[in-house]
């Protein structure tokens, strides 16, 4: 995938790491070098769409953490 975005050098190979084992999730960093600094935020982007993209067409879905929410009501005293 990286390979495949024309942003992303061609000089230094990319690396993913797993970082950690999250609440509902695996936790990896992909590390990759370009040229412009400033170009960055949008390869980023381009390559976190392309991992979705990648996701959806395999059938792979991410899990959301379900979280409970308690209501609790007062009553106004006069």
């Amino acid at each position: 995938m990286c390979k495949n975005n024309p942003s992303v050098l061609k000089t230094h190979e990319p690396l993913v790491i797993f970082d950690n084992f999250g609440d509902s999730s695996l936790d990896f960093e992909l590390f990759f070098y370009v040229d412009d600094a400033f170009a960055s935020p949008n390869v980023k982007s381009d390559l976190r769409f392309e991992i979705d993209k990648q996701f959806r067409a395999n059938k792979i879905s991410i899990p959301f953490p379900q979280r409970d929410l308690h209501l609790i009501s007062k009553t106004i005293i006069e």
